[in-house]
């Protein structure tokens, strides 16, 4: 459907709030991206291990450094 100046403004905010509705559902809630969201991503294995070690003695590099 084609909007043009003869639209009635309320079928337009209808719609507009139609396709707000439809975007909401489509991007979900908002992502609370902090470091709480990361805690357990990783198993038990030797590379999270490695992992772990690395970020540990980077972090003590860091704090000597300081």
């Amino acid at each position: 459907m084609e909007t043009t100046a003869s639209t009635p403004l309320a079928e337009i905010e209808s719609r507009l709030a139609r396709l707000e509705e439809q975007v909401a559902n489509i991007i979900g809630p908002p992502v609370r991206k902090d470091w709480r969201s990361a805690v357990g991503m990783l198993t038990d294995n030797a590379l999270s291990r490695e992992i772990d070690e690395l970020g540990r003695q980077w972090r003590d590099s860091v704090k000597d450094s300081e």
